[in-house]
């Protein structure tokens, strides 16, 4: 398992499987200030296309890029990382790239691996289970991990263990998608 350590840096270049760089569903993200439903303020990741430098679309092909042409803008650009966009292969011949995204995970004072209560399964075990490429998400209170497969899944996959967490705003719990998410 490999987590970096900071959210404005939370990929290990290296460490992305050659496979995933030669695709085209590249972009980058940043944060930027929204007011939620009670008008409270909140900070909300949004795609950037690095050709346009404007907002991206998880579900629109010509707002990605490659990956060289997204590491450039993000080398250049005050943003805040590398944004990989999900999608359904064309064919069979395509792998299914799935995010698996472990919310409020972790303890963000600490770095660690926090406990579900309830839950069948914790965070760290999935995490070691799945040995993949694995980075903090931005609110640094969970974890994304990318996984290769040749198998479709179902389109969403979530199970949730407990309230809210009204630091974080997340729930604990897992999130798997492979289409129009970034």
């Amino acid at each position: 398992m490999m987590i970096n350590d900071t959210a404005t840096d939370i990929y290990n270049y290296d460490s992305i499987p050659a496979k995933m760089k030669a695709l085209v569903q590249w972009g980058a993200w940043t944060f930027v200030e929204q007011k939620d439903k009670n008008g409270n303020p909140k900070k909300d990741k949004i795609p950037i296309d690095v050709k346009s430098g404007r907002a991206a679309k998880s579900n629109d092909p010509s707002t990605w890029a490659t990956f060289e042409e997204a590491i450039q803008y993000v080398q250049k650009e005050s943003t805040c990382g590398l944004a990989f966009f999900t999608k359904e292969p064309a064919d069979e011949s395509e792998l299914w790239i799935y995010g698996v995204d472990l919310d409020d995970a972790i303890d963000p004072d600490t770095g660690e691996f926090k406990e579900w209560p309830g839950a069948a399964i914790q965070p760290a075990e999935i995490a070691a289970r799945l040995n993949s490429i694995t980075h903090f998400t931005p609110s640094c209170a969970g974890v994304r991990i990318y996984v290769i497969s040749r198998k479709p899944l179902p389109p969403e996959c979530s199970a949730n263990f407990g309230p809210r967490n009204p630091s974080t705003g997340k729930r604990p719990g897992v999130e798997i998608y492979g289409r129009e998410r970034f």
